[in-house]
Order: structure tokens, then C-alpha cells, then sequence
């Protein structure tokens, strides 16, 4: 499994400073042990990604994802929550 986000390129503009970003992977509940993926001190328009594998059917992923960086006088926190399921057909 390959995925990417990029923050709205307006949004990212808007950003002051870097952004941090952290991803984790769960099955079914449990997260994955071993995938944790993290990005600290890029720009807000960064193309936020990473990889795992592999996938097994049967399994709800849920994959959550955070991104953080400073807008005006505070912190923007992106979250984002994608669930999926594998099936074979």
C-alpha cells in the first residue's frame, strides 16, 4: 500500500513555519507494530507519504494521519482518518 497527502496548496501557503506530520496503520483495531511514519520540519506543502506491506485481506486498515504547523497567532491540526478493507476477488 502507497498513499500521499498534500495539504490544500492555499492552506499551505497561509503556514508559518514547518509542518510536522505523523502517520500510524492498525488492523482491526490493533495497530501494526513496526509502521509509524514521521516527518518533522518541512514545508506545509510538503507531499506527505510513505509505504507498507504487505496488506492482508480480511483486515478493516485504519490508516490515521496528523499534520500540524503554525497558522497566524496558533497551530493548524490536519486529521485524517481513511479506513479501508481488502478484499479478493
Amino acid at each position: 500500500m502507497q498513499w500521499s497527502y498534500r495539504v490544500n496548496r492555499l492552506l499551505a501557503f497561509a503556514a508559518k513555519g514547518p509542518a510536522t506530520e505523523a502517520a500510524t496503520l492498525s488492523c482491526n483495531g490493533k495497530r501494526i507494530p513496526g509502521y509509524r511514519d514521521f516527518h518533522t520540519g518541512v514545508g506545509a506543502g510538503y507531499l506527505f507519504h510513505s509505504s507498507y506491506g504487505p496488506l492482508r485481506a480480511g483486515c478493516l486498515y485504519r490508516l490515521n494521519l496528523t499534520i500540524a504547523f503554525t497558522l497566524g497567532p496558533g497551530t493548524a491540526t490536519i486529521i485524517v482518518d481513511h479506513r479501508f478493507y481488502i478484499t479478493y476477488v
